[in-house]
């Protein structure tokens, strides 16, 4: 799991259009023969912007709107087949707790409307931010990370890494106060808590807590994502 892997295009020009390339269709081929949901990894258009509101040309990145049976789309220019894979792992291959946004929506309202001083204190209000806003990210991006390296490997490419220590480390920065994390800074705004400074006792022993337990969580659920292929 930790051997850089080779840069593999996931298309290439022909003419004006972008096509697959061959490492592609066969991961994704051996992908689709384990699963009944479509996938479907289509070049992205020029004027499309990641997730980052950043464009997604000459990133090497990919990204899933909607989840099973959404539109999928990857970097022609810069992207790779591990990446694709990772996405096509969000379009058919989903964790458990793969959500749609109309759902986290409303657990916004709910978090908003019914956290009290008390379970601020105590760090219950912080438990149920991560549980609600933070966790299912964590491991959804965890389970595609183990459905992309599985079928990596059965197709016969090394997975890459794009420059993460190891295959978790992406993962790893949707917990709790991490790159990518949503909950923290929903948190921090809600309940005025800018910094480490301002926690209480309470919140302070929930947040090492979290901090224990999100390494064993990624890596069991990268494991149920290689299962899934298996």
């Amino acid at each position: 799991m930790d051997l850089a892997g080779k840069f593999l295009p996931a298309f290439k020009r022909k003419g004006t259009a972008f096509v697959p390339t061959e490492e592609l269709n066969n991961v994704i081929n051996l992908m689709q023969s384990k699963t009944d949901n479509p996938i479907n990894i289509q070049p992205a258009p020029s004027v499309l912007a990641g997730l980052d509101g950043g464009g997604m040309w000459g990133s090497g990145g990919g990204v899933n709107y909607g989840g099973v049976g959404g539109q999928t789309y990857v970097d022609p220019i810069a992207g790779d087949v591990t990446v694709a894979a990772h996405e096509a792992a969000h379009q058919a291959f989903p964790s458990s707790l793969a959500i749609n946004p109309y759902a986290a929506q409303k657990r916004a309202e709910l978090f908003t409307t019914y956290m009290n001083p008390e379970m601020v204190n105590s760090g219950a209000a912080m438990r149920a931010g991560y549980e609600n806003f933070g966790k299912q990210a964590l491991i959804e991006e965890a389970n595609a990370q183990g459905v992309a390296y599985e079928a990596m490997k059965q197709a016969g490419y090394e997975p890459n890494k794009h420059g993460w220590a190891n295959m978790l480390s992406y993962p790893a920065e949707y917990r709790f106060g991490g790159r990518y994390d949503q909950a923290s800074p929903i948190y921090k705004t809600v309940f005025n808590k800018p910094g480490l400074a301002t926690l209480m006792p309470g919140e302070a022993n929930e947040l090492n807590k979290m901090k224990r337990s999100f390494t064993p969580a990624i890596e069991r659920q990268f494991g149920y994502g290689r299962g899934m292929l298996q």
